[in-house]
């Protein structure tokens, strides 16, 4: 797991812990982590990536628990395929997973914007220990 288990589960399990304070004591707020749709079928190669990311849906789910009390939501967003730098690198890593998408392609970064502008806003009043997957139509 390398460098992945700190990165991906602990540093968001650090920083949750740093800030639930303060969202305590302003009365609410939203936390929004992001994991991958691969969290929910990792495939060969890629098993210690996708197990940190389905354990970082799995915190989610239990801080949205714990912190709901104190007015604080806690959601997840789950990509598919997005022109990162990390698949820019990779073309036939990005040809593979366009074509496993039911729009087959790879999202613009800017297509991600609105889940997290909805999850962050009140506009999400209601939502709380949700994974919103943005993988234009990926099958899990």
């Amino acid at each position: 797991m390398g460098e992945l288990f700190p990165v991906n589960l602990k540093e968001p399990v650090r920083l949750a812990g740093l800030m639930a304070p303060q969202m305590r004591a302003l009365g609410g707020g939203s936390s929004i982590n992001v994991a991958t749709v691969g969290a929910y079928a990792g495939g060969p190669g890629v098993g210690a990536y996708t197990s940190t990311e389905a354990g970082l849906i799995n915190f989610t789910k239990i801080v949205a628990r714990e912190w709901a009390d104190w007015g604080v939501r806690v959601n997840t967003i789950c990509p598919g395929p997005f022109a990162s730098p990390m698949m820019r690198a990779t073309p036939h890593i990005a040809d593979s997973a366009a074509t496993a998408t039911l729009q087959r392609r790879v999202a613009g970064t800017h297509e991600i914007v609105g889940a997290a502008v909805y999850l962050a806003s009140d506009a999400s009043s209601f939502v709380t220990g949700e994974d919103h997957v943005v993988a234009g139509g990926m099958l899990r």
